[in-house]
């Protein structure tokens, strides 16, 4: 809830500014824990709206569980990337 309260983007619109295919509620759904969880994630509407820290998780759980997904990658890479540039 404090994501959306700081106007956090969400997972979805992440991977949408990046040019990457965000993914589905099916594989969101896939990706919970157990079926409680499930349960939630329809109920509250995070399957549509997920919240980036979870979005990230779910991602790396649907690409294999071992790295992080191409959304987490790719903000990872920024991060450094954007590091280096402002070293001396």
């Amino acid at each position: 809830m404090r994501g959306y309260g700081l106007r956090m983007p969400t997972g979805q619109a992440i991977a949408n500014h990046l040019g990457l295919t965000p993914l589905t509620a099916a594989q969101l759904k896939a990706a919970a824990a157990s079926t409680t969880q499930a349960s939630v994630l329809q109920s509250t509407g995070f399957l549509t709206r997920t919240p980036l820290w979870y979005y990230l998780l779910a991602e790396a759980k649907h690409h294999g569980g071992q790295r992080l997904g191409p959304v987490g990658s790719t903000i990872v890479a920024e991060v450094l990337i954007g590091l280096v540039r402002r070293s001396d």
